[in-house]
């Protein structure tokens, strides 16, 4: 939001969000920032698997993937609190 430019409001209409949830995550990152988890995609091509958190976020990742990372990976999602 920031990088655009544009106003929360103009940003929110642009892209289609409540203004005040972004005002809470914008918010909730000063006071907190999320933890970030390096997760690299091998170049080979090969079927992904979807997890659907009831957050509602979709993690995405090769089949071939290690077990032990993405699940690493959805327990520091699901601990995020969302706004």
């Amino acid at each position: 939001m920031e990088r655009s430019g544009l106003s929360v409001q103009r940003f929110a209409k642009r892209e289609g969000l409540d203004p005040e949830r972004l005002y809470r995550w914008r918010r909730k990152l000063r006071e907190q920032p999320p933890q970030l988890v390096e997760f690299a995609l091998p170049a080979t091509q090969s079927s992904l698997v979807e997890i659907a958190l009831q957050s509602g976020l979709v993690v995405r990742f090769p089949e071939t993937a290690r077990l032990e990372l993405i699940g690493a990976l959805v327990k520091i999602l699901k601990e995020q609190d969302p706004c």
